[in-house]
C-alpha cells in the first residue's frame, strides 16, 4: 500500500517558535550595542534549542479528504495576506499611509530607525524586520511580495500548528467559527440599527471588537503573530518556560498582545489541574521549578529590552480606566484635547457595549463553559478591553484585543457546539451568522477592489508619506518618537544620529 502523506508536529512548532524569534534577533541585532546584542541573541538562541529539544512528538497522517480540506484551509490564509494589499491588488486601508513608510524606511535606510531631528521611532515593528532585511538585498519591486509572503508564512503557521496538535477537522471548524466571530454591535449597525448615532464616536472609541479579517487587513504586523501565538498556547504545545519566552519574542511585534496573552499563560503554567494533586505538583512547586528554568530568565531579559525600548513611546502608551477623566479625552487630527463623552454618555455606552460585546456570547456559552477557566479568561480580557483604554485617539486596546482573544472564544465556540444541546446549538448558530455579517462585508469590498490596472494598483497602495518617516508637520508624528528630554540609554541602544 502507498505510504500516506503526514504532518510532523515538532518541526512545525519550531519553524512557529523561529517565525517568533526572528523578528527579536533581527530587533536585538540592529538597535542594541554590539556588547549586548550578541550576548542577547545567543541568549535566544540558546533558549530556543532548549525549547525546541521538549517539543511534544507526533505526526497527523493526511487522507485525500483531509488534503484536500487543508489546502483550502491554506488557499484561505493565502487570499487573507493578498487582501492586505501589499502589492496593490487590493486596496490598502488608510493606516497604510504610516505602514508603507515605516516598510520602506527599514528598507532603505541602516538600522535603527532614527529620524533626521534624532529623535528614535519607536513602534512595534517587528513583523516588517525580516521582509524588510531580505529586501534590502532584492530589486525594490519584490518588497511587497516577501512582505504578502512573511504575512502569509505567519498564517500558514498557525493553521498547520492546529491542525497537527487538533486534526484537520476540528481545525477547519475552529478556523470557520474565528473568521465569523466579530461584535453584535457592528452587525446592529450593518442591518440598519445605527447604534453610531446614538453615541458620539461609538465605534472608533468604546464599542466595537472588529472580526479577525479586519484585524489582518488593518493591523496585520500585530494580528499575524498574536494569532500564532494564542494557537500555540491553545494547543498546549510548548513546555513552562517556552510559553515565557514566546511571549518575550513576540514584543517587538505587539506588546499590546503579550500583555493580553498573559493572563492565558499563567493559567496554562501555573494554574491548570493545580488543584488535582493526581495531575501533579502545586502552583507553588510549579512556580519554583519555573524560577530555576534559564529559559524564563531569557524572556525575562528580552522582556526588559523591549520594557525599556517601549517606555519612550511618547502619546500613545498610557493607559486610563473608565473612572478616570482622561479616559473620555482623547487628542483628535488637530492634536486638540475633546472630550468625548459626557460622563453619563460615557457610562451608558460602556453598559450597553458590555451587554452586547461580552454579556451576551458569555450567556449563551454559560451552559457548556461555565467549569472551563478559558471562558472567564476570555470574558474578562473582553470586559477589560472596554473598562481600560490607551491610545491618543482611538482605544488602541478595543482594536487590538480580539487578535488574542478570538483565538480562544471561537475555542470555547467550538466546544459549546459540539456539547450543546440542539436549542443550544440553534442559538449559538444564530450568534455566530449574525457577527459574521461585517466579515462578509469587509472582505467582500476588499474583493471588489481588486485590479490588475498598474494605475490603479498604484492609487490602492496608501503613499501619501512618499516612503519617508518623518513629517513633523503631521499631529501623529509625536506618537512614535522618544520623550522630549528622555532619550534611549546610549550604553545599551545605539546612537542617533545629530539633527
Amino acid at each position: 500500500m502507498p505510504s500516506r502523506l503526514s504532518l510532523p508536529a515538532r518541526p512545525l512548532l519550531c519553524a512557529s517558535l523561529l517565525y517568533l524569534a526572528l523578528p527579536i534577533i533581527l530587533f536585538l541585532w540592529g538597535w542594541l550595542q554590539p556588547l549586548f546584542s550578541l550576548p542577547l541573541c545567543a541568549a535566544v538562541a540558546c533558549g530556543l534549542y532548549a525549547t525546541g529539544r521538549k517539543l511534544p512528538e507526533g505526526r497527523l497522517s493526511l487522507t485525500e479528504r483531509g488534503t484536500v480540506l487543508l489546502l483550502l484551509l491554506s488557499a484561505g490564509c493565502l487570499l487573507l495576506a493578498f487582501l492586505c494589499g501589499f502589492t496593490g491588488h487590493f486596496q490598502q486601508h488608510a493606516d497604510f499611509t504610516i505602514r508603507n513608510a515605516i516598510y520602506g524606511q527599514l528598507i532603505a535606510e541602516p538600522w535603527p530607525l532614527v529620524m533626521p531631528d534624532g529623535h528614535h521611532f519607536i513602534y512595534y515593528l517587528g513583523h516588517w524586520l525580516p521582509p524588510a532585511c531580505a529586501a534590502s538585498f532584492c530589486p525594490a519591486a519584490y518588497a511587497p511580495w516577501l512582505l504578502t509572503g512573511w504575512t502569509f508564512l505567519g498564517l500558514e503557521l498557525a493553521l498547520l500548528t492546529a491542525a497537527c496538535r487538533w486534526g484537520i477537522r476540528k481545525t477547519a471548524w475552529w478556523a470557520l467559527l474565528l473568521l465569523c466571530l466579530g461584535s453584535p454591535a457592528a452587525s446592529l449597525n450593518c442591518l440598519g440599527m445605527p447604534l453610531s448615532y446614538l453615541f458620539p464616536e461609538y465605534h472608533a472609541q468604546i464599542a466595537l471588537f472588529i472580526g479577525i479579517p479586519s484585524q489582518i487587513f488593518n493591523t496585520f504586523n500585530h494580528a499575524v503573530p498574536a494569532l500564532l501565538c494564542s494557537v500555540l498556547v491553545l494547543t498546549r504545545s510548548l513546555p513552562a518556560s517556552g510559553y515565557y519566552l514566546m511571549g518575550a519574542l513576540l514584543l517587538p511585534g505587539s506588546p499590546l498582545a503579550a500583555l493580553i496573552l498573559l493572563p492565558f499563560i499563567l493559567h496554562e503554567t501555573l494554574f491548570r489541574d493545580s488543584r488535582n494533586k493526581a495531575s501533579g505538583p502545586g502552583t507553588g512547586e510549579r512556580l519554583r521549578t519555573l524560577l530555576r528554568r534559564p529559559v524564563f530568565w531569557i524572556g525575562f531579559l528580552c522582556v526588559a529590552v523591549m520594557s525599556l525600548f517601549y517606555a519612550h513611546l511618547d502619546g500613545g502608551g498610557q493607559f486610563s480606566c473608565l473612572l478616570a477623566d482622561r479616559y473620555a479625552a482623547a487628542f483628535h487630527y488637530t492634536m486638540q484635547r475633546m472630550v468625548l463623552y459626557p460622563d453619563s454618555v460615557k457610562y451608558a455606552s460602556f453598559l450597553l457595549s458590555l451587554l452586547l460585546n461580552v454579556l451576551l456570547p458569555g450567556t449563551l456559552l454559560f451552559p457548556a463553559c461555565r467549569r472551563m477557566p478559558l471562558y472567564y479568561i476570555t470574558l474578562g480580557g473582553m470586559a477589560c478591553g472596554l473598562f481600560f483604554r490607551t491610545g491618543m485617539m482611538n482605544n488602541e486596546l478595543l482594536f487590538k484585543a480580539p487578535a488574542v482573544l478570538y483565538p480562544f472564544l471561537a475555542f470555547l465556540f467550538l466546544y459549546a457546539f459540539r456539547t450543546g444541546g440542539t436549542r443550544s446549538r440553534i442559538l449559538l448558530a444564530v450568534y455566530v451568522a449574525l457577527t459574521a455579517i461585517p466579515s462578509v462585508i469587509c472582505v467582500t469590498e476588499k474583493l471588489r477592489t481588486f485590479s490588475t490596472d498598474v494605475a490603479l494598483m498604484r492609487t490602492h497602495r496608501q503613499e501619501s508619506y512618499g516612503g519617508t518617516l518623518y513629517h513633523p508637520e503631521q499631529p501623529l508624528y509625536r506618537q512614535f518618537i522618544k520623550k522630549d528630554g528622555h532619550p534611549l540609554p546610549g550604553w545599551l541602544f545605539k546612537g542617533c544620529r545629530k539633527p
